[in-house]
């Protein structure tokens, strides 16, 4: 039987499998050990006695595969062959995790905090895991347990700001500021399908297919260090709306940077910040200042920094909050969450 050498990539190949981890994990590798296959499709099927040890040296790009070499009595698949198998899967990434096991990976840690029990339990469940692109956020995560926790957790707070926003004020849109891939804006698109959700992040090259499955979610690429980001909150959120921003674990002087816009748009309503760390001179003084205070202190000290910013550029007429979530799962689990909309009766508050 004629073997082909598993060849290096050819350069169109390589540029290719350079936009994804692994293409192994495009093959349905239980089918061609003859075991019962639970991929649902969403694995490439290779033919029945084809080798996998010279397939997987082909998808990995190795000159060496097949230790039997020409002794082998299995197909050795041409790297063409291999390449038009595969590369449907490089146009747009497929999700080869099945909904139903990304959801007992979920369940497994369901006992750790009443927010996966919430999203477990969701009625837009089936839509967000049977949906390709919203199923890789939490396929390619290794934290998706402790995301999904941060992701309520802010989302419980922003519900509170909306509560006090007037009816007429519309549209509300409501930013995830240095978003990442965006998981709670995602969320965030569910738990409130009449806001705009819109995710800033400076990551431009960044893949967020999920954008495209959300009627009411948004990608904008912006330095919110930059003098455009004030009048893109203030673009996006249109005449006569309104809008909050929320940031979570951000570092360093994002957070800073949150609480000046927030404060300086007059379109924003509040935000919601839970910030991880400060850098320079004022992380190093939260730091001195938290060592007197043993384990954990450098977050306290931390928090209250920032609650005492939000307050000196809030203004008397703004209500700062600050609360500690520990159902998040995560150790920095401070909230900073400004409401600058004084309380209204109940009958003149957005209905959500």
């Amino acid at each position: 039987m004629a073997h082909a050498a598993p060849v290096g990539f050819d350069r169109k190949f390589r540029t290719a499998a350079e936009q994804v981890s692994d293409l192994t994990g495009y093959v349905c590798w239980s089918s061609l050990r003859g075991q019962p296959c639970d991929c649902g499709g969403l694995r490439r099927h290779f033919p029945e006695g084809t080798c996998g040890s010279h397939l997987n040296a082909v998808l990995k790009g190795r000159r060496r595969g097949c230790g039997f070499g020409d002794r082998c009595n299995k197909v050795h698949l041409q790297r063409e062959a291999v390449m038009s198998a595969i590369e449907p899967f490089l146009e747009k990434k497929r999700c080869t995790v099945p909904p139903n096991v990304i959801l007992e990976r979920i369940k497994k840690h369901a006992d750790k905090s009443p927010y996966l029990q919430r999203f477990i339990s969701s009625p837009f469940l089936d839509d967000f895991l049977n949906d390709n692109d919203l199923r890789l956020l939490l396929a390619s995560s290794k934290n998706r347990a402790k995301e999904i926790c941060e992701a309520y957790a802010a989302s419980d707070r922003v519900l509170e700001i909306l509560r006090g926003i007037p009816e007429d004020r519309k549209p509300i849109t409501i930013f995830d500021v240095c978003s990442g891939k965006g998981f709670l804006a995602a969320l965030l698109s569910f738990i409130l399908p009449s806001c705009n959700i819109v995710m800033l992040d400076a990551d431009g090259a960044m893949k967020v297919p999920h954008v495209d499955s959300r009627p009411n979610l948004s990608f904008r690429q912006i330095d919110i260090f930059s003098t455009e980001c004030a009048r893109l909150v203030q673009k996006e959120t249109g005449e006569g709306g309104a809008c909050i921003l929320v940031g979570v674990h951000l570092c360093g002087n994002l957070s800073p940077r949150l609480i000046d816009i927030g404060s300086s748009v007059d379109c924003c309503e509040g935000f919601v910040l839970c910030p991880c760390c400060l850098k320079g001179k004022l992380g190093s003084d939260c730091n001195n200042a938290g060592k007197a205070l043993g384990h954990g202190g450098n977050y306290k000290v931390l928090i209250d920094t920032m609650k005492a910013e939000a307050e000196r550029r809030g203004g008397g007429g703004t209500k700062v909050k600050v609360g500690f979530d520990t159902d998040m799962m995560s150790p920095k689990n401070g909230f900073i969450s400004c409401n600058s909309t004084t309380c209204l009766p109940c009958s003149s508050k957005v209905v959500l």
